[in-house]
């Protein structure tokens, strides 16, 4: 006789494995979506990315003359992000994650140009971004935390004429993980501005790239985006997995 017990399922800060399953001699089974296309249906906010692409790879590669830290934004590269929960991307009711937000916000910019705020913080006086020269107007802008409410960096960019604002975390990752950036109740609901929020470590090749010209000039942003890694061999995001504190893996088996 094989006991069979299914993980569990995340709830606020519950993430192990539950009781049942955690015993010698049984068979226990995590939750798997059925497909990739499930992510794209109900976007996680633990998922969500924004992929940097040059406009021409072959200019980008003579620009970086073979340095290996600049090298990789020649090719499309993903950015790990957290979306907002005000503007577009403000979550749908969640008591407990995995949080989603509206599916109709994916991929909402794509190829758009990618410039540092000035001022850097993004606080006020944002010159306009509407008048920028090429075969994309549009603009994303990359602001560093700080000086002012996320609220506000996103209204005054989107004054500005940007569609996107990156915020870049101006301190480490503490444990409780990478920031979401939030407001009051209802407020920014109005906005139409997608605001994602960037580690330190995430954001740190790019800010290099952006920082050397004319590199930064051929880089274009798409967002936001669900992981290319999310995918139906991957364990759901509310089911629990170990290894346990003895060592042990658990669950040893996945299914939808």
């Amino acid at each position: 006789l094989l006991p069979v017990f299914p993980s569990g399922n995340s709830e606020g800060e519950h993430q192990e494995v539950d009781s049942p399953c955690k015993s010698k001699g049984s068979l226990c089974v995590g939750a798997a979506y059925n497909g990739r296309a499930e992510y794209l249906q109900r976007p996680l906010t633990e998922g969500t990315v924004l992929e940097v692409a040059p406009s021409d790879s072959t200019a980008c590669l003579n620009e970086v003359a073979g340095d290996p830290r600049l090298a990789v934004w020649c090719l499309p590269a993903e950015v790990p992000a957290v979306p907002a929960t005000f503007g577009p991307t403000r979550r749908l009711p969640c008591s407990a994650p995995p949080c989603h937000y509206n599916a109709s916000v994916l991929g909402a910019v794509q190829g758009a140009v990618v410039k540092l705020a000035k001022p850097f913080d993004a606080c006020g006086g944002l010159p306009a971004e509407g008048a920028v020269q090429g075969d994309n107007p549009r603009v994303v802008l990359v602001a560093m935390r700080g000086n002012c409410t996320f609220l506000l960096k996103a209204q005054q960019a989107q004054n500005a004429g940007a569609v996107g604002l990156l915020v870049v975390d101006d301190r480490p990752t503490s444990p409780a993980g990478v920031v979401q950036m939030s407001a009051g109740s209802g407020e920014g609901d109005d906005l139409s501005i997608i605001s994602l929020f960037l580690s330190q470590d995430a954001a740190h090749g790019l800010l290099l790239a952006l920082a050397r010209q004319p590199l930064g000039a051929l880089l274009r942003v798409s967002l936001p985006l669900q992981a290319a890694s999310l995918s139906a061999w991957e364990a759901a995001p509310f089911s629990v997995h170990g290894p346990l504190k003895d060592g042990r893996i658990k669950p040893e088996v996945m299914a939808p």
